[in-house]
């Protein structure tokens, strides 16, 4: 009974391998045409993985593009509300006057 151990850096490295081998053998095909190959097992299996691994890529672009623009929407907002509440604070501040400002802390007058 034979034993193999494996880790997952020798089974990436073997798939990757693999991918490549047959990328290889697809462009050999593509270049020679008229000449047909059977298609294996194997060959069908890499192919789905390939086509996986590319829509998993897709599919992760896209969620960080959109995360980007998220903050962006995000940021946006934020400064938008920073200004409406600086425009807020300064036309009560012309309403109202200076007398009903905050007083700093050696200003409150303590009664006994």
């Amino acid at each position: 009974m034979l034993v193999y151990k494996v880790s997952k850096r020798s089974v990436r490295d073997r798939l990757t391998l693999l991918q490549n081998r047959h990328k290889e053998k697809i462009r050999s095909e593509e270049r020679a045409s008229g000449i047909e190959c059977e298609e294996t097992e194997l060959d069908r299996a890499l192919e789905e993985i390939i086509e996986k691994e590319q829509s998993s890529n897709q599919e992760k672009e896209s969620a960080a593009i959109k995360t980007k623009k998220d903050k962006a929407d995000a940021e946006e907002q934020r400064l938008t509300a920073v200004k409406r509440l600086g425009e807020t604070k300064n036309r009560l501040s012309e309403t109202e006057g200076k007398e009903n400002r905050p007083k700093r802390a050696d200003e409150i007058e303590v009664k006994p």
